[in-house]
This record gives structure tokens, C-alpha cells and sequence, in this order.
């Protein structure tokens, strides 16, 4: 791969001001990794243990709720204790989201309002304009899967979320939670161009992957578990399956009030469901996300759309 050259232009001569933003966005914070389109931060211990807590509680309502004949014992690791049981949920997407459902709607805010209190707390607020709701869970299987894998918009091909339908402006913040995040990770590498005829929703993500020729790939970038971790849209990533093991993570996205031209590049259908910073904080607290669908199995069709993988309503607490 071609050497980096943090001078380049990412895209007809205008992208340094992308790397300057996420310097920008991440101002004083202590950086465990830090890369041109790519920065993290650790979480506080105890911030990182209430989010395990909250998110096993969130896995352990899930199998629960829908094995409802067996009898599962509460442990510090359900991922670890119940694999199985896990692969086997129904409210699972191809690209391993575990949708929310009726039966498990409060776990779920749980979780949210311990993300929304983490991500406040490095104090991002003045740098954001409205953040992605609903916050995605995660889990990925390590045992590679034709089926899944060869999907158009599987996310084990090199891609960029802009063409998944995401705002050219979209930050992405990953956070690691649970399981083999070494082996069963993620991968990022940073174009030195950008065309702007492909910032936009690819029907296949096979239609960039050339882009990856003439790319700096982020070797000592680790997926670690731990670390709230941003990346800019125009870092190509990929998830990477070593090992036959589960991971699990946190992923949402942010728009922010500093802008670049290319942000104008592409719109998005997916702009509804960014809210403000206080609006987003609220959820679990003065609002619950809601959803009348029951824990059964996934039935959409599985078609290139841009939209989100499910849709849901907010009610607000008196």
C-alpha cells in the first residue's frame, strides 16, 4: 500500500481539513491511539464496567425473553457463558445488529443512558451539532459465512458507511464491549483520494473497493475493548474474522458543527434520525425508545436500501 503523506488531498485538494476537525473535535483528551482520520480516548473504569453491566443485563433479557423453557443464571459474562443462545436470537440482522424489541425495550434504554453519559462525558458537546439514534448493539461471528459475507453491503468488504446511505459528515464512534475484539476486529485504512463520484449509497461495496490500492492501512490500530473510538467517514474500515469467536460492540454516529465542503457532497435519507446532543442524553431518562415488534425472528428482506435496519417511537416520560 502506498506510503501515507498526511499532506495529501484526500479529495481534489480539500481534505486536510477533515484530519484538522477530528483534531479539533478531540482538543486536550488524553489519546490512547491517534491517526490522521482516526482517534480514541479511554473510557473511565467504572464508566466502562456499568456499560458491561448494562449491555450483559441487555443480552441476558434477550435470551431470556426468547428461550422462555430453559433457565439461564445472571453471570458477569452472558456472551461468554451463552454463546450459543445467543447466535441462535432471532432479533439478530445479517450485518449483526440485536435489534431491540418489545420484550426487552428497558434493558435496551439502559444501555443507551449509559452510552449517552459516557460519550458527555468526554465532553464533545460543543463540537456536535445532532447524534444517530438509536445507538447500535453489535455482535459479530468470527466463523467466516459465505452467505453473509458475499452480501452487498456486508460489512466484512472495505467500506466507507457514506455509502450505506450516512451523511458525508457522519463521525463514527465504535465501542468495544465483550468478547475476542483482537481477532474478531476491525480494520481501517486511509485512501489518499477520495472521488467524489462515489461519495454516495453504493448498490454493492465491491463498486469502492479499488479505493483500498492507493490506501495507508492503520497497522498498530487496535479494536480494543475499553476505548471510545471516532473515525472520520472517509477512513475505510472492514470487519476482520481471524477466529471462529464472538465480539461484541457499541456503534452510532455524530454530525458536527464544524463543517467541510465535502459534507455537502452527499445528503442522506438517514438525517431524520439525528437529534441533539440534550435530546439524545434524554433517552432512558425523560424519554424511552419504544416498539410494539416482539422478539421473533428477523424477517425483512434482506435488500440494498438506505435506511435503518428497523424503525422505532419515542414516548416521554411524565
Amino acid at each position: 500500500m502506498a506510503k501515507l503523506n498526511v499532506g495529501s488531498k484526500l479529495i481534489d485538494g480539500i481534505e486536510l481539513n477533515r484530519i484538522n476537525r477530528m483534531r479539533r473535535i478531540v482538543g486536550a483528551l488524553k489519546l490512547t491511539q491517534n491517526f490522521p482520520l482516526m482517534k480514541a480516548v479511554k473510557i473511565p473504569a467504572s464508566k466502562f464496567e456499568e456499560l458491561r453491566a448494562v449491555v450483559n443485563l441487555y443480552l441476558y433479557a434477550c435470551i431470556a425473553r426468547y428461550h422462555k423453557n430453559s433457565i439461564f443464571t445472571l453471570s458477569e459474562n452472558i456472551l461468554e457463558k451463552y454463546p450459543e443462545k445467543i447466535k441462535s436470537l432471532p432479533n439478530i440482522t445479517p450485518n449483526g445488529l440485536i435489534l431491540p424489541k418489545a420484550e426487552v425495550i428497558l434493558e435496551y434504554n439502559l444501555v443507551h443512558q449509559t452510552v449517552a453519559s459516557i460519550f458527555r462525558e468526554f465532553k464533545f458537546d460543543k463540537h456536535l451539532e445532532s447524534v444517530h439514534y438509536p445507538i447500535n448493539i453489535r455482535i459479530v461471528q468470527g466463523q467466516p459465512n459465505p452467505n453473509l459475507d458475499g452480501r452487498p453491503r456486508s460489512a466484512t468488504k472495505i467500506h466507507s458507511d457514506m455509502w450505506a446511505g450516512e451523511p458525508a459528515g457522519a463521525i463514527m464512534v465504535f465501542m468495544p464491549v465483550f468478547g475476542d475484539t483482537e481477532n474478531v476486529g476491525v480494520r481501517f485504512c486511509e485512501p489518499q483520494s477520495f472521488p467524489r463520484e462515489i461519495i454516495r449509497p453504493l448498490a454493492d461495496f465491491n463498486e469502492g473497493a479499488f479505493l483500498e490500492e492507493n490506501s495507508k492501512e492503520y497497522k498498530v490500530a487496535r479494536f480494543a475493548k475499553g476505548q471510545c473510538i471516532l473515525t472520520d467517514p472517509f477512513l475505510l474500515h472492514q470487519t476482520v474474522k481471524n477466529k471462529p469467536s464472538l465480539r461484541l460492540s457499541i456503534d452510532f454516529r455524530f454530525l458536527a458543527r464544524d463543517k467541510v465542503k465535502s459534507d455537502d457532497y452527499m445528503g442522506s435519507t438517514r438525517l431524520a434520525s439525528y437529534i441533539s446532543m440534550d435530546d439524545w442524553c434524554d433517552y432512558g431518562k425523560g424519554r424511552f425508545l419504544t416498539t410494539k415488534a416482539p422478539l421473533k425472528k428477523f424477517t425483512q428482506e434482506d435488500v440494498v436500501n438506505n435506511d435503518y435496519a428497523a424503525k422505532y417511537e419515542t414516548e416521554r416520560l411524565s
